[in-house]
């Protein structure tokens, strides 16, 4: 099984840089070069070779091809799959960590508006292509609470394991999930 953040705090480190976050959040969705990965981004590919050392090296990414380009060999990187859990480590001192939080909400708002604007442009999606959303306050016993974090974190294992499946072709598909006590007014 994957280590998660938790366990690994160098790794927490490596990853919690905004910067970082969008390189590896970029390598996700599809493999690439640094020159690549730099285009989508909008970073200078020099300002990005630190960064994919320190990603790779924290075994968040990995080489997943090369090529020769001009007598110099270019890497192709991908995203090591695993489980990001930003509330991994609270209270330590990360720095970007709002940062990463921002961007990880930014991202997940920018591609939920995409796949709204498809379905929107689509009188009738097929139910694969329709965007699901839900969010809602319930109230839940301490019992009830530590089953369905047990259940999500089991979900999360069998979707990760799936995804690593490299028998049957696939296509990502974006999951946010967050759980928290939340906050009433009085």
């Amino acid at each position: 099984m994957a280590k998660t953040l938790r366990e690994d705090l160098a790794q927490a480190r490596a990853v919690y840089h905004p910067l970082r976050f969008s390189v590896l959040v970029r390598l996700m969705k599809k493999p690439g070069t640094v020159k690549q990965v730099a285009e989508a981004i909008g970073e200078s590919p020099n300002r990005l070779y630190y960064h994919f050392k320190l990603l790779e090296e924290h075994g968040l990414i990995r080489v997943s091809g090369t090529r020769i380009v001009s007598g110099i060999v270019e890497k192709e990187y991908e995203s090591v799959p695993g489980r990001y859990k930003l509330s991994s480590i609270a209270g330590e001192d990360l720095g970007g960590m709002s940062g990463v939080f921002g961007a990880v909400l930014q991202d997940a708002f920018t591609e939920l508006g995409k796949a709204l604007e498809r379905d929107h442009q689509d009188p009738d999606p097929p139910l694969s292509e329709r965007p699901l959303f839900h969010w809602s306050t319930v109230a839940l016993t301490q019992r009830r609470e530590r089953e369905l974090r047990q259940r999500i974190g089991q979900l999360v294992q069998e979707l990760a394991a799936a995804s690593q499946d490299e028998a049957d072709e696939k296509r990502p598909i974006g999951i946010m999930l967050a759980l928290y006590p939340a906050v009433s007014e009085t």
